[in-house]
């Protein structure tokens, strides 16, 4: 009772002030009442209604049942607002308020014969409360639900358990859906208060300014068409908006949406961003993200270390509790409540004379206590800057001063814990967000984040962290529960336009959260894409793009991302400094070269430099844009290759070692070795690396390889199968290739071949191999063209029953090489062989220093001119 007339206070309150005035009084009600359960769904056999009895006077309602039909219809017929509670008795029979309801022979109407129910109030404004009418009491509901119009007047409804259709008719009413799929219609004028709660709800605010809001320790997504969170709801007509968070990390999104828009972040280290309407949001407890839409408003940090950022539309910020970062990005923003160990950044994006900077005007800051403010702007040289960004220190003594800033940004600023067992994707992700462009984002050393999706980043921004680690999460995998076989059943969302979604089915999906990145198996079947997880609803989760398999039950859905991911199109990304952990160990079961590598960038100039990259489950780095670097980094224990080049023009390999690769075999695909190759990538430069224990030194340099690479200085040991793998096949050409200066170790075979056989139009061609240190390795030249193989020193093959040097059907090679060992120095063979020239020192073969097979014996284009040494 008395739960109930604070809300009806807060209600009278919201229609005799107006909704601006009432605002915080109607959602303090609205909060309080729903924590002590008038929305609660009730699940005991005896159920009662959230309203007990609302007071004692006389119920003018008529009740009608029709047994045949099942229907149960009640009118309020009073002159003035009736309450009308559904409720039932401990025998089961239907209970209207104080009314035991009956049918036409006086017997009491039992809940479960009830197969549906039409409540009409009367045209003043009534209470309609229905939700003690479960599934579980009115068992024979079937899904049907309840159909209930307020007429006129200001109403108060609450819907059933089941899926309604809750019409509130003319005057400011407040509906809310409760469970089940329900239609709900404001139809009245300005100031209807709707709310769906759990289910894909659809609703209506009508004529007039209506109010939507939601309440859930759930994440929200809300636009002008659409609200996500507590299941799927369709809007219309909808001008402003509550949402309010609850004890956990929420996520309350209203970027999509235009009206006025109030967020409550609640307990948790929430994140919250303001729609393009006037926003007024605040955090709560818990170290939150609070971004303003920029249309003006309010945001406020509440108690914990927070990060607040303006949007550009004169919001006030309000930093209140702990050590709390706040960026304003116009002029018309001011910041309040600043405490001890707040900073305060003001950003202009156009350049900006000394005298028009943002305003502190009304900032207050306790006594004794410094500020930092840090400036970005555009121009600063009317202070005599010495960079383009100022550091300004406010002194009450000696006034203004500053110095250079180019620190960058902590990620623990926007909530990074480093623990190794906090989830810290959000966090990274909002900072590499909020800086923007050209920014610089930290990493403490000695901390390792944990992430579950791609971190992101943007052009010209530089990731650094000399001494932190970033850390693949352990697997989180589950399984399909139903099939589909239409892969033109999907759907675009208005969330996120424009790709496509699908929903699946899955038997658990507590592990997984919004945000979290997935890929589907079967024995037999992959689809070579991670797909965002974008909502949520119980154990189904919605993915974005397509997918583009039939996929049946039992199919597994296993957590699957790159860890380092910059964004398509990005330029001069920088990524320094950091431990990349693929936590191989953690995700045994599955691993694709497409699906999960440690570092994946396609961004032109894009620089990899002191990185240590360990235990991926398939590739260390791939790299394809443009004049890109990968220097001095280690790459340890790879599933699949170490580094891959996959396309790109002069892209430098330089100073790295990579050891222990291609660990996984074919599991993961596209098979090469500590380097590799899979698209063209001309005028590449490979040298100075140390290359141990791949599957090859340089793997797949076959239709790939691109014109002008060189390959030079490097070290390569124990490779398992190849010293170069340069087999080019379908039509490809494998060319322009100079191999110079390199040491190499028991790594087996340096091989170039054309799998169709010899070609003019197709490689091997042009290569060049040139003073190089061969020990336990041999070469094999097998229809190719256009090979010079000098200067090089060939040893260690003594115990194998292979010539060092063997040239299968090949044309315009010369051979002047230095050659110890051996079952013979040099070996020609095949009917095509021709122009060959065959020089240099063969010592040891325990056979013949050169063998040229029978029917190449007169062949008058082979030159051997050997010298054999003792």
């Amino acid at each position: 009772m008395e739960v109930f007339c604070d809300f009806v206070k807060a209600l009278g309150s919201l229609r005799s002030n107006g909704f601006g005035r009432a605002w915080g009084a109607w959602m303090s009600s609205w909060y309080r009442i729903s924590r002590r359960g008038l929305w609660h769904r009730r699940r005991r056999q005896f159920a009662r209604s959230s309203v007990e009895q609302f007071e004692s006077r006389t119920l003018l309602t008529s009740i009608g049942f029709t047994a045949e039909a099942g229907l149960l219809s009640i009118r309020g017929d009073g002159p003035t607002g009736e309450t009308i509670v559904l409720e039932t008795t401990e025998t089961g029979a239907v209970r209207v308020s104080t009314q035991i309801a009956v049918d036409g022979f006086g017997e009491p109407i039992l809940a479960a014969s009830v197969r549906s129910i039409v409540v009409s109030g009367t045209t003043s404004g009534d209470v309609i409360d229905l939700s003690a009418a479960t599934d579980q009491v009115f068992s024979g509901l079937g899904g049907r639900g309840v159909f209930i119009n307020g007429r006129g007047g200001r109403d108060t409804i609450i819907g059933s358990d089941g899926p309604d259709r809750l019409f509130g008719g003319g005057g400011v009413d407040s509906i809310r859906g409760g469970g089940g799929n329900d239609v709900i219609k404001g139809q009245g004028g300005t100031g209807d208060v709707l709310a769906g709660g759990p289910g894909d709800d659809t609703i209506d605010g009508g004529t007039g300014i209506d109010v939507l809001t939601e309440i859930g320790d759930v994440d929200f997504v809300l636009t002008d068409k659409r609200l996500s969170g507590r299941g799927r709801d369709r809007l219309r007509n909808i001008e402003r908006a509550i949402l309010i968070g609850g004890p956990g990390d929420n996520w309350l999104d209203a970027r999509g949406f235009s009206g006025s828009v109030r967020l409550s972040g609640q307990a948790g280290d929430d994140h919250l961003w303001g729609g393009t309407g006037v926003g007024h949001l605040n955090g709560g407890r818990g170290d939150d993200t609070i971004i303003g839409g920029g249309a003006g408003g309010r945001l406020i940090g509440g108690s914990g270390a927070d990060s607040l950022r303006g949007g550009g539309g004169g919001e006030t910020l309000k930093g209140q509790g702990g050590n709390d970062w706040i960026v304003i990005e116009s002029e018309g923003g001011s910041v309040r409540d600043i405490e001890a160990g707040d900073t305060v950044f003001l950003e202009r994006r156009s350049t900006v004379e000394t005298d028009s900077t943002v305003s502190l005007d009304r900032l207050r800051l306790p006594h004794g206590h410094d500020l930092e403010v840090v400036t970005r702007i555009s121009d600063v040289s009317r202070w005599g800057a010495r960079t383009r960004t100022a550091l300004l220190v406010t002194d009450p003594q000696r006034g203004g001063l500053y110095e250079d800033a180019a620190d960058g940004l902590f990620v623990e600023w926007f909530g990074a814990v480093g623990d190794g067992v906090t989830d810290d994707t959000r966090a990274i992700q909002q900072a590499i967000k909020v800086a923007g462009e050209g920014a610089t984002i930290r990493f403490e050393a000695e901390k390792t984040y944990l992430v579950s999706s791609a971190i992101r980043p943007l052009s010209r921004q530089t990731l650094i962290g000399y001494g932190a680690t970033i850390k693949r999460i352990d697997e989180v995998r589950t399984e399909l529960t139903e099939a589909f076989d239409e892969l033109d059943d999907q759907m675009a969302s208005l969330d996120c336009l424009p790709c496509a979604t699908r929903w699946i089915s899955v038997a658990d999906a507590s592990a997984f959260r919004v945000g979290m990145q997935v890929s589907l198996f079967t024995d037999t079947t992959s689809d070579p894409r991670n797909h965002t997880i974008k909502f949520i609803d119980g154990n189904r989760l919605m993915l974005a793009i397509n997918l583009t398999h039939v996929f049946p039950v039992g199919t597994t859905v296993v957590s699957s991302f790159h860890i380092l991911l910059p964004f398509p199109g990005t330029h001069d990304v920088r990524m320094l400094g950091l431990t990349i952990d693929g936590n191989a160990r953690g995700n045994p079961s599955f691993a694709r070269w497409e699906l999960h590598n440690s570092v994946r960038s396609y961004s032109t100039r894009g620089i990899i430099r002191d990185m240590r990259i360990v235990d991926s489950q398939s590739e260390g780095v791939v790299i394809g844009g443009d004049d890109s670097l990968v220097e001095n980094t280690v790459v340890l224990r790879a599933g699949g290759n170490g580094v891959h080049l996959s396309g790109g023009r002069r892209i430098r390999i330089l100073n790295n070692t990579i050891r222990d690769t291609n660990l996984a075999g074919n599991r993961v695909g596209h098979v090469g070795g500590n380097i590799t190759f899979s698209r063209r990538a001309p005028d590449s430069v490979i040298s100075g690396n140390s290359l141990i224990n791949g599957r090859a030194g340089i793997g797949g340099f076959n239709n790939s390889g691109g014109t002008g690479t060189t390959i030079s200085d490097n070290t390569i040991r124990n490779s398992r199968l190849f010293v170069l793998d340069g087999r080019a096949n379908n039509g490809g050409a494998n060319g322009g290739l100079t191999f110079n200066n390199n040491e190499c170790f028991d790594s087996n075979t340096f091989l170039l071949d054309n799998a169709d056989g010899f070609r003019q139009d197709s490689g091997p061609f042009d290569i060049e191999i040139r003073d190089n240190r061969f020990v336990g390795c041999r070469l094999v030249i097998s229809r190719a063209r256009d090979v010079v193989v000098e200067g090089n020193q060939w040893s260690g093959l003594d115990e194998h029953d292979h010539p060092v040097i063997k040239i299968i059907d090949s044309q315009r090679v010369r051979v002047a090489d230095h050659i110890d060992g051996g079952i013979y120095g040099v070996q020609l063979t095949g009917s095509q062989t021709r122009d060959i020239t065959v020089s240099g020192t063969v010592t040891n073969a325990r056979q013949e220093p050169v063998r040229v097979d029978g029917v190449l014996d007169m062949e008058p284009s082979i030159r051997i001119e050997v010298e054999i040494l003792r």
